[in-house]
């Protein structure tokens, strides 16, 4: 707000699109008068003052027109020209806008840092005691028996097996008491 004041600019983009704005109309009416004159010239007999007076008109909206660049563009009675007071003005906003911007980062970082830090306050103090568990959660008594009549069951599954394969192959005939008879010296 310093700088505009100093400047005495309001708002230097909106200053400068104004003229812009005047040099555009401007160059419109130089147009629409060239049309005109054309036609006049155009004419079999054209009306003298009528075209020195279309003339007069484009070269004074000429004329205006150059006095509107020269605003934007040159320094009058010592004071700054507006282009000159406009980059003045988008330097000075660029650099608010990245203060703004530093600031914001500055903030994001402090709230960080504080959130860091409740959570090793938290971490660090201890509002309970620990308590040791009564009973210890290993070994685990159930988990191991059970465990252990696995192995058991496998084991004996395996010693049925082997017994069922042996019985099978040492007496084929299924018949014990019939063998017994043949050999005597089997005894049981």
């Amino acid at each position: 707000m310093t700088l505009q004041q100093e400047l005495a600019v309001i708002f230097s983009k909106t200053a400068i699109a104004a003229v812009k704005q005047q040099i555009m109309t401007l160059e419109l009416e130089i147009d629409q008068i060239a049309k005109s004159l054309v036609i006049h010239l155009e004419n079999a007999r054209p009306n003298t003052p009528k075209v020195n007076t279309l003339k007069t008109s484009i070269r004074m909206n000429k004329d205006l027109i150059q006095a509107k660049q020269a605003e934007l563009t040159q320094t009058t009675g010592g004071a700054d020209l507006l282009a000159s007071k406009n980059a003045r003005m988008i330097v000075a906003e660029e650099d608010y806008q990245n203060r703004e911007m530093m600031v914001q980062a500055a903030i994001q970082r402090i709230e960080a840092a504080r959130v860091a830090a409740d959570w090793q306050a938290r971490h660090l103090a201890t509002s309970v005691a620990s308590v040791r568990p009564e009973d210890p959660s290993y070994p685990r008594k159930f988990e191991n028996t059970l465990l252990s009549l696995l192995i058991f069951g496998g084991v004996q599954l395996i010693m049925s097996l082997t017994t069922s394969i042996l019985h099978a192959q040492v007496w084929p005939h299924g018949n014990f008491k019939a063998i017994c008879e043949i050999s005597p010296t089997i005894t049981l």
